[in-house]
């Protein structure tokens, strides 16, 4: 069977081929496998199979939902010969937990098959196998499953060590090696000089990703990697380390900008400091889920080897995320410390991160660095926590991130979030507040309350906010007090708050004089977006720039504002109105929409709403 490139399978489970004694099957373009279990089953009489050239195969044999004991034993009672070659994405012959009875198998033959790390995942019996044949040499390691595993780690390094084709990768991933301690060994480096990317991912085995072992610039290694330009390491189990050399002079790390770490549980430190000193140049670090991490660099013992001279220039944006043992980002006191100086760690983050603008940071993160951390330059901050930080906290992180623009603050259990009344000492020693531009607030399910009510201080903090996002607050009772002021927001969205019954009382609404966007979703308790003052008295409210208006999902609302205050949107031009169907007139006072162009509402609620909103010009 050659060259049917529709092919997926040679014949679906119900098909039997109880007197097949041959089968050749190559060049088939879209096969994924060859056949299920239950047809494998039939195939009693067969006594050779050969698969070449088919590069989309995964396994020779799929499942097709069989269960009980009985059935997942597949035997070949008269196989002899297996060849599979050229089979560039076969992952085994069998990926589940099949058990294979081979009784007289004698000769196997694989070649070119890169991703096949194993013959099968179940049992597997061949009493009559000694051996089998890669690339014209007999091997065998006592069974099929590691003479396979051996002979593809011979297979790649060979490859590697020959450079056949290695010199103009640009890209390399190593996935899934259970084998190998170190990701890129020794005698590989001098065949990747244009690689731009490294990804090791899911090694079980690897406790180093740079072998410099037996490397030294004075031997002529010299400068090795000189356009790596991105390193991501994800689910390495034992990985302690990126080198176990210091690199300086050896690999040529000056294009480096990004460092991705991701599930390392036993790593400790990203960095030497030596190390650190060959990566000027690199921009972001994003740390997540490493369990034993402690620090970004670690101070080494030896007396010139200091922070005193360690710098990143160009690092830009810095992300640690379940990291519980982080404690700084340099191991060690510095000498200063020893001293007597106050509070080095200011100094050092400074000094070390110079022009830092992004910065994202889990509770462990936050607490450890606190105490030490000053961030002159950082520009975006993002904090995931819990309710162990204090508002103390919050309050002193923000006043060290004195450029400080857009704050996010998510997945957290806060009841409330700028509480200052109870801080007044604090905000005494507190010379700088950053002005907060942009505001994001996601899936904090405790909280109710963004500013207190009747409290002033929060308005030095935000009284230049442009952009207010406020989603998944389940707990949420209103959006601002009385007394806040929103006079330079420009944009404003809340989705998914269900307990909100109005948005904003009209004091605040009058503040709102540059609103450009409004966006109102899924709101499930909201009944109108304007509180009246309690007195019933009449206002007017002027939203002088407002152009557009969302307003979907919202179950209960009734009404922009039940009371009876004049509204003018001088500037409206487009309404949007989806699925609010108790919403039966926008408001019961006077309103006044002179350029208004564009009013879209749901189809299946259009002849309701186009009879009672005539106050509309459309």
């Amino acid at each position: 069977m050659f060259n049917t490139d529709d092919l997926m399978n040679i014949a679906p489970s119900s098909a039997s081929f109880r007197n097949l004694t041959t089968l050749n099957v190559g060049y088939c373009k879209s096969m994924i496998n060859l056949a299920t279990a239950s047809t494998s089953k039939t195939m009693v009489h067969l006594m050779e199979l050969k698969v070449v050239h088919c590069e989309m195969i995964e396994e020779i044999v799929s499942t097709d939902g069989d269960s009980t004991e009985h059935d997942h034993v597949i035997i070949f009672n008269k196989l002899k010969r297996l060849e599979l070659n050229n089979l560039p994405k076969l992952n085994s012959f069998c990926s589940n937990n099949y058990t294979f009875n081979f009784p007289l198998l004698e000769q196997v033959t694989v070649n070119r098959c890169g991703r096949m790390k194993i013959f099968c995942s179940g049992g597997l019996t061949t009493p009559k196998l000694r051996g089998i044949l890669f690339q014209d040499e007999q091997q065998w390691e006592g069974n099929l499953n590691d003479t396979i595993a051996s002979q593809l780690r011979e297979w790649v390094g060979g490859h590697l060590e020959e450079g056949r084709g290695f010199q103009n990768v640009e890209s390399l991933e190593v996935v899934k090696d259970a084998f190998c301690s170190k990701a890129i060994l020794a005698n590989q480096m001098h065949l990747l000089n244009k690689l731009r990317k490294i990804t090791v991912r899911a090694c079980e085995s690897v406790q180093v990703i740079f072998d410099l072992e037996g490397l030294s610039a004075e031997d002529g290694h010299a400068w090795l990697l000189p356009q790596l330009n991105e390193l991501h390491l994800i689910n390495l189990p034992i990985l302690s380390q990126l080198c176990n050399k210091a690199p300086r002079g050896i690999l040529d790390f000056n294009k480096l900008k990004v460092l991705k770490i991701k599930n390392c549980t036993r790593l400790e430190y990203v960095f030497t400091c030596s190390m650190a000193s060959c990566i000027f140049n690199l921009q972001e670090i994003h740390l997540k889920n490493c369990e034993m991490l402690e620090a970004i660099i670690k101070e080494e013992e030896a007396k010139d080897s200091g922070t005193s001279d360690l710098e990143f220039p160009s690092m830009n944006k810095i992300s640690i995320r379940e990291c519980p043992s982080f404690k700084s980002f340099i191991s060690r006191l510095t000498r200063e410390h020893k001293q007597g100086m106050e509070d080095p760690g200011i100094h050092f983050c400074q000094k070390v991160f110079p022009n830092l603008k992004a910065l994202s940071l889990d509770i462990k993160s936050i607490l450890s660095i606190l105490p030490t951390s000053f961030f002159p330059e950082v520009e975006e901050l993002m904090l995931r926590y819990s309710s162990a930080i204090t508002k103390s906290d919050l309050l002193h992180m923000l006043s060290r991130s004195p450029k400080l623009d857009q704050l996010m603050v998510r997945d957290s259990s806060l009841q409330e979030l700028f509480k200052f009344g109870a801080l007044d000492n604090d905000l005494e020693e507190v010379t700088t507040l950053p002005q907060i531009r942009t505001l994001d607030l996601i899936n904090l399910d405790g909280l109710k309350r963004i500013w207190w009510p009747n409290s002033q201080q929060h308005a030095s903090l935000f009284q230049s906010l442009q952009t207010l996002y406020v989603t998944c607050c389940g707990n949420l009772i209103n959006l601002a007090s009385g007394s806040t002021s929103f006079q330079n927001l420009t944009t404003l969205q809340v989705f998914e708050c269900n307990q909100l019954v109005n948005l904003i009382t009209s004091s605040v609404a009058k503040s709102m004089v540059q609103l450009e966007t409004l966006t109102i979703r899924s709101c499930k308790m909201l009944v109108e977006i304007v509180a009246d003052r309690n007195d019933g008295t009449s206002e007017e409210i002027v939203f002088t720039k407002v152009m557009k208006l969302e307003l979907a999902d919202l179950q209960s609302l009734r009404s922009f504002s039940l009371g009876h205050s004049t509204f003018e949107f001088p500037c409206l031009e487009k309404v949007l109105l989806r699925n609010c169907p108790n919403m039966t007139v926008f408001c019961p006072g006077n309103i006044s929409t002179p350029v208004l162009e564009y009013l879209w509402m749901h189809t299946a609620t259009l002849n309701k709403y186009t009879r009672k909103w005539s106050a509309f010009k459309v």
